[in-house]
């Protein structure tokens, strides 16, 4: 990605994958716009300058900018110049249907929204599932780096409640609709008494996107963990 301006949007291929969280954060550290694209959306895409591909996927039809490859940064500049090339890049996302850009800055202002008292010596573990182009899922992405989280990515959003129930996230974020989906999925799973053992671990549940039914509220409760609403601060 040598070639790419800084602060031109490159769009990838987003799932919650190792793979594509890496071009991510790989896009952003080369000084570039992040701009992640959900299987079905390429044609609500703005206008990109390049595409990277993840793996072996080629770059979707609907897309006509150039394809760039992933370099390794120690190909390019020293240690400060590749800090400051870092420092201009940033994520497109997506509030109420239009594109935002935010710098480093106003992703750093996002993840502050979200940080609270922790246990002493608990690392976090938080599920990162949902579609990286809403501003909350980036925003929640950014605190999980930020505060060293340790990630845990199931590969399809459709795996989200897999994820709670294995893995066993402290930390979930989810939008007010998939609320329900994943609690009837966990139920699929094992009694009420093996839910309760498994999610006793959450710390927090946060909805965004509206707010959860009291009935919906109550179900999670039965099960141990207590919903909560949250909104993304204006910028």
């Amino acid at each position: 990605m040598r070639k790419i301006e800084p602060g031109a949007r490159v769009g990838y291929r987003w799932r919650p994958t190792p793979e594509a969280l890496a071009a991510d954060l790989g896009i952003q550290r080369a000084g570039a716009v992040a701009v992640p694209a959900v299987e079905g959306d390429e044609a609500a895409l703005p206008e990109l300058a390049a595409w990277l591909p993840v793996g072996d996927e080629p770059a979707p039809d609907e897309i006509t900018a150039r394809v760039v490859e992933r370099t390794l940064d120690e190909h390019y500049g020293n240690a400060a110049s590749r800090e400051a090339r870092a420092a201009t890049g940033g994520a497109l996302v997506r509030i109420q249907d239009a594109w935002h850009q935010w710098s480093q800055s106003d992703l750093d202002a996002a993840a502050a929204s979200l940080v609270a008292p922790r246990e002493p010596r608990r690392r976090p573990i938080a599920l990162i599932a949902g579609d990286l182009a809403a501003a909350e899922e980036r925003a929640w992405l950014a605190w999980a780096i930020g505060t060293e989280a340790a990630l845990v990515l199931p590969g399809d959003p459709a795996f989200a409640a897999w994820a709670i129930f294995w893995p066993r996230p402290t930390d979930v974020v989810l939008p007010a609709e998939q609320l329900a989906p994943v609690r009837e999925l966990l139920a699929t799973l094992g009694t009420p008494r093996i839910q309760r053992s498994r999610l006793k671990r959450i710390h927090r549940l946060l909805v965004f996107s509206g707010e959860p039914t009291p009935d919906e509220t109550a179900a999670w409760q039965a099960l141990g963990v207590s919903p909560t609403s949250w909104q993304l601060p204006s910028p």
